[in-house]
């Protein structure tokens, strides 16, 4: 009892952490509030457990810091393929913060304490915009993104930081699996009572006895892959905060095929 007790204490620790890049005292004071009753020596291993958490992440803001400094061109002229390799380190820290941020929401979601703040917000340029940002990475292998959706469409009722992790995830894993030369189409469609977003690639499939076990942490579908197992379980419990659902499909050798739909907002029209 004691132990699982200090382990959820470790857990809600973290919580408050990955929410900015700035760390100020105040950041170890909301530790301090959340645990008041709580023996002082749990509070001081806690602090100990964010100074930790800190500690690893301040080389990578420094060294992200000093990448961008180069790429605006503040330090003197780049060429080209400086300034491509610049670009490529400065995408593979942003996905590194984005581990973290997953690791966190996994913290919170178990904690209880990750909620939605729903707002309503126009889902095709937060999609194109993802779309963009993986483009290096897309050119690099060789993969074409298409992007199919409505010229017009009603206002998606959700997080929208929670809804650009999800589809950042979904999009990640696509390109983690699909061979140069191949596809990756994103289909956005306005149903009646929901919306859909489908995601489709023209990997290697996925046999069906990894189904199961798709949307567990840490799981891989390749042992070998370069991912931390952790993407598909995030988004899985996001869309769940979010009251959506999400499966897949997939044909061995000829691709896979991941859905999820949001309800609509019923309180839009009265609104």
């Amino acid at each position: 009892m004691e132990g699982a007790r200090k382990r959820t204490m470790d857990i809600n620790s973290l919580l408050n952490f990955h929410s900015s890049t700035e760390y100020t005292n105040n950041e170890r004071k909301r530790i301090t509030d959340c645990y008041d009753g709580q023996n002082r020596y749990e509070m001081e291993q806690a602090k100990d457990f964010f100074t930790f958490i800190h500690d690893m992440k301040s080389p990578l803001i420094t060294t992200k810091g000093y990448v961008s400094r180069l790429l605006s061109g503040k330090v003197g002229p780049l060429t080209k393929k400086q300034k491509e390799y610049l670009e490529i380190i400065h995408y593979n820290h942003e996905k590194i913060e984005a581990l973290f941020k997953q690791f966190f929401d996994i913290l919170r979601s178990r904690s209880k304490n990750l909620k939605p703040v729903l707002n309503t917000f126009d889902i095709i340029p937060v999609i194109s915009k993802i779309i963009d940002a993986l483009t290096l990475e897309a050119v690099e292998k060789d993969i074409r993104i298409c992007f199919e959706h409505p010229q017009t469409m009603p206002s998606l009722y959700a997080d929208e930081t929670m809804m650009i992790r999800i589809v950042q995830n979904l999009l990640d894993n696509a390109l983690k699996y699909t061979p140069s030369g191949g596809i990756i189409t994103i289909i956005v469609s306005d149903r009646d009572n929901d919306f859909l977003i489908r995601i489709k690639d023209t990997g290697n499939g996925i046999p069906n006895r990894h189904f199961p076990y798709i949307f567990s942490p840490f799981y891989q579908v390749q042992r070998d892959s370069r991912g931390s197992g952790l993407g598909l379980y995030v988004v899985k419990q996001l869309i769940n905060l979010l009251g959506g659902k999400i499966w897949v499909e997939s044909i061995p050798g000829r691709g896979t095929s991941f859905s999820l739909t949001l309800p609509k907002y019923q309180g839009e029209q009265s609104a």
